[in-house]
């Protein structure tokens, strides 16, 4: 199951994607047209929940 949350980083709005167990991995998506976090990564990371 994947989760989408927000949490709170110096003041400012960070959204966070989950899905899985074990060690964190952390994935930062550029900037400009039609760049989002969930969408850049979403199928990235749910390849690696499932260990595909």
């Amino acid at each position: 199951m994947t989760t989408l949350r927000t949490v709170t980083v110096d003041g400012s709005p960070v959204h966070v994607l989950e899905s899985g167990t074990g060690p964190a991995v952390l994935m930062l998506h550029g900037s400009g047209p039609g760049t989002t976090g969930s969408g850049a990564w979403a199928t990235t990371a749910q390849a690696l929940a499932t260990g595909a």
